[in-house]
């Protein structure tokens, strides 16, 4: 399996899919998706409001209602 280092570093760098895939797989790090997808939202939120679809387009982001969604599968799931 995987080191820590490496799936986190995958998860940063995923889309949706592959974030939502790392988070089913791996209850263990749920706890540090978490904080990453907070960070994250700490940092897009502080450079002003969320980006509009065309900012979005072909970039490596996470879509704000992912967090929401982390969420809510972490909280059925504990």
């Amino acid at each position: 399996m995987k080191d820590f280092k490496t799936i986190t570093e995958e998860y940063q760098k995923g889309d949706f899919e592959k974030r939502l895939n790392l988070f089913l797989e791996c209850p263990e790090l749920r706890d540090e998706f978490m904080r990453i997808e907070q960070d994250e939202s700490a940092v897009q939120g502080a450079h002003g409001s969320q980006p509009d679809a065309n900012q979005l387009r072909g970039k490596k982001t996470i879509f704000y209602p992912c967090t929401r969604l982390l969420k809510r599968c972490h909280s059925l799931i504990s």
